[in-house]
């Protein structure tokens, strides 16, 4: 069961929250990184970060939910950003869980806890009765991450 309170869900380790100003560095280093980027046409420049967090604050006034920061419930550490984002593909409805954590986090199991509460939050709180995941077929990491938690391929789709 995934635990709410005024759009936060906690997990065993993780505190998921809206992103708020102060973030944007944190953002940015993640975003901008090439090595975290490499399943991305390129990094991010800060101009690109900034859009791409005001679309993500029109995520939440919209939807109510998109993606949020992954932090450490422990020290408050910022890990990366995971969520619920709306697409329409091939003109159909769907709502993808996405994540990314900092190259810091990576092989902890944070991605896979994350995504397993996104997917809780889907099922349990929005009422979904599907969620999808778009990966790179070259990302295993991430493609290891939704077989994890229970999610298999579907099919291939461009967004």
């Amino acid at each position: 069961m995934v635990a709410v309170s005024n759009r936060i869900f906690e997990t065993e380790r993780l505190r998921l929250r809206e992103f708020v100003e102060t973030d944007f560095d944190d953002v940015y280093s993640m975003l901008s990184d090439p090595i975290a980027m490499k399943y991305y046409p390129n990094p991010y420049t800060r101009e690109h970060v900034r859009k791409w967090e005001d679309t993500g604050i029109e995520r939440y006034q919209r939807h109510g939910h998109g993606l949020w920061v992954n932090e450490l419930k422990d020290d408050n550490s910022f890990v990366g950003y995971v969520g619920l984002i709306n697409h329409e593909i091939d003109e159909v409805a769907e709502i993808e869980i996405g994540y990314m954590l900092k190259k810091e986090f990576w092989g902890k199991g944070y991605a896979t806890e994350a995504a397993h509460g996104c997917k809780n939050y889907g099922f349990e709180i929005l009422k979904q009765t599907k969620l999808v995941s778009f990966i790179d077929p070259a990302n295993l990491p991430s493609k290891r991450v939704t077989e994890r938690i229970g999610m298999g391929f579907e099919r291939s789709a461009f967004i």
